[in-house]
């Protein structure tokens, strides 16, 4: 837990907010009851937990770090619990393997630095297999309140949590034709109290679930995500993203390498707890299932991502501790792991160093603040990023804003540049969200460039006075 927490912490708040991390902030420091109609209206992709605990978390203060420091808590938390199953469903010493390999882990490390709900969800994805572990081994009434309490604030905090659900259950059906399950009837009322207490948010849910489309506000941020296209490719994105994210783009290779020899060590593990019913049908599921059925909804959405899917991330790190202590030689066993950690620390390496984790969105709203007047305006491309920059900008009052993010934008962003004299063009990501370059290409059949600023993350700021006007 203290290496876990020492490399969470490290250069926690050196960069500056994300698109996502900046909706965040700015709809937590919204009352409670805003926050809740404001996500079922606006973005009903998220539900409202993360933001409602961030919103008491915003009381010791409002620095990257600070905000931030809140997932580091539930990130190191995790660990603890990784080793209490560990340790319930093997032993000690491959609970203690499990929990270390979550401490290292790039992919958890990175989550756990965003002032976002991810690691939230992998908490209590923990503590709601932990509990169905207990339950089913124990059946004490305390076991079925801690399932029910934490299954339910799982599914208010990510829709990723109904991919664990899907998995407790296909895993409690195996058990009972294994006579190892809980009582059915139990099971069932478990089941009926998790939805009814589900209810309130159950229309937001259901309004996106028969609408599924693109990722929603603040979800362009960078980071090890991205489902390659086709199944196989798909399953063996999220895979390596588990093993070791933010090893360099551009090298399949090592990352195929990558999963056959540590998928190896999976099946290995697989294999030692052969004689754990219990153990390898509740990991199996938990590894397996999320995917699967991740892949049946990837056909339609590209709203996931590894992040979504890192519930499924615990069965696989405790499926390698146990394959570590299994391998027939203790020193190939011992020689795999440190590979392991090896490839671990050298992503970590690239990701505190060389990634670019957000642009400079603070020292980019100073740059307009410095510049812009009153009765002036803004166009952003892509739109998405005007929550971070606005978190930022202290300029002056009167400047109106256009976000381009689409062909139907361009209307409103036509209206905004024939009635200004001065304007700011913000290009991010104009590739995706304006390939033919329609707005830059209308700007400047009007205005006159007269000055043009490139920052780090691909950003550049262009200032157009209008045609025939002397700057």
């Amino acid at each position: 837990m203290l290496i876990g927490a020492l490399l969470r912490l490290y250069t926690l708040g050196t960069w500056d907010f994300s698109g996502g991390e900046a909706w965040s902030v700015q709809v937590a420091a919204q009352s409670l009851r805003t926050i809740w109609t404001l996500l079922a209206r606006e973005d009903p992709f998220h539900p409202p937990l993360s933001y409602m605990l961030l919103h008491f978390w915003m009381y010791l203060g409002k620095s990257e770090f600070t905000l931030r420091l809140l997932s580091v808590i539930l990130g190191t938390l995790s660990i603890w619990l990784m080793y209490r199953i560990g340790t319930y469903l093997r032993d000690r010493r491959t609970g203690l393997l499990a929990a270390l390999i979550l401490a290292i882990s790039p992919f958890h490390i990175w989550h756990s630095q965003e002032a976002r709900m991810y690691e939230l969800l992998f908490l209590l994805s923990l503590a709601s297999l932990d509990a169905l572990v207990r339950l089913i081994r124990e059946d004490r009434p305390l076991h079925w309140v801690a399932y029910v309490g934490a299954t339910s604030l799982s599914l208010y905090t990510d829709y990723g949590a109904f991919l664990i659900l899907a998995a407790h259950n296909l895993a409690v059906a195996a058990l009972l034709f294994f006579k190892r399950g809980p009582r059915p009837w139990k099971w069932m009322l478990a089941q009926a109290v998790v939805a009814a207490l589900y209810l309130p948010w159950a229309q937001a849910f259901l309004g996106i679930l028969f609408h599924l489309g693109p990722v929603p506000t603040g979800e362009t941020s960078q980071g090890p995500r991205s489902l390659a296209p086709g199944a196989l490719r798909s399953v063996g994105s999220v895979l390596a993203t588990f093993i070791s994210a933010s090893l360099p783009a551009g090298q399949p290779l090592l990352k195929l390498s990558l999963i056959l020899v540590f998928g190896a060590v999976c099946l290995v593990g697989l294999l030692a707890l052969r004689q754990k019913t219990l153990s390898w049908v509740l990991l199996g599921s938990i590894a397996v299932v999320p995917i699967l059925v991740g892949l049946v909804f990837s056909a339609k959405t590209t709203a996931l991502f590894p992040r979504t899917l890192s519930p499924a991330s615990a069965g696989y790190y405790l499926f390698l501790a146990a394959g570590f202590l299994a391998v027939p030689r203790r020193l190939v066993g011992s020689l795999l792991l440190t590979g392991l950690i090896g490839v671990n620390m050298v992503s970590l390496n690239l990701m505190y160093h060389h990634t670019e984790k957000s642009a400079p969105w603070r020292k980019i709203a100073a740059h307009i603040a410095s510049k812009v007047r009153g009765g002036e305006g803004i166009v952003f491309v892509d739109g998405a990023w005007v929550g971070v920059f606005s978190y930022y900008y202290r300029g002056p009052a009167g400047v109106d804003t256009v976000d381009y993010e689409s062909r139907a934008d361009f209307p409103l962003m036509r209206e905004l540049v024939n009635t200004r004299r001065v304007l700011y063009l913000v290009l991010k990501d104009e590739r995706r969200v304006d390939p033919g370059r329609r707005v830059r290409t209308y700007i400047q059949s009007r205005f006159t460039l007269t000055a043009t600023m490139e920052f780090p993350g691909g950003v550049v700021v262009e200032q157009y006075q209008r045609s025939g006007e002397t700057p």
